[in-house]
């Protein structure tokens, strides 16, 4: 039976949380991002054809009226904003990128400080080894979870979302009334 080694232990936990924090933010920009843009068209698709049977709930002269309407509507040009959101998502990928650099020259630190400091009765090259085939199993986990799960899950409430449009429209008339 092998005994306690706190730095072992130490080592074990710093390193183990910075690969996953490694991998996460990596898998979060690539992966992730990837099956939320997925998700989000997929959800708008569903929720466009959700309001759309909702439409037709006020009769077939609305539903004429708006169809009518709809076609003369000119889609502004959102260019602007999209390059924000974009500007924005490449502020926050460097702030993440930083971080990363940041913790991962700490963790580094430690674990050389920490080595050099304890009796060197493990195998760094082990340890290393361990971690990696531990990252292995949660990238994955990760992976499968979010692909045959996460992907699918539907978060928006299209019941919710009627009662607000038919509620934000009742407040425009109301407005207009007066």
């Amino acid at each position: 039976m092998s005994h306690f080694s706190f730095p072992k232990l130490f080592i074990t936990v710093i390193i183990n949380v910075l690969l996953i924090s490694l991998f996460i933010g990596l898998f979060f920009f690539t992966y992730g991002a990837y099956i939320e843009k997925k998700v989000v068209k997929s959800q708008m698709n569903f929720l466009a054809t959700d309001i759309s049977s909702l439409i037709k709930l006020f009769g077939k002269n609305f539903y004429d009226i708006f169809k009518k309407q709809i076609q003369n509507v000119k889609v502004p040009d959102l260019s602007d904003e999209d390059h924000k959101a974009a500007s924005a998502n490449k502020k926050t990928l460097f702030k993440a990128v930083i971080a990363n650099v940041i913790c991962t020259i700490l963790v580094i630190i430690a674990v050389i400080l920490t080595y050099m400091k304890s009796k060197k009765d493990f195998s760094m090259r082990t340890l290393l080894i361990q971690n990696f085939i531990l990252l292995i199993f949660i990238g994955f986990t990760e992976f499968s979870f979010l692909t045959f799960f996460g992907a699918k899950y539907v978060s928006i409430n299209p019941n919710s979302i009627k009662h607000n449009v038919v509620d934000n429209i009742n407040n425009l008339f109301t407005l207009n009334q007066k």
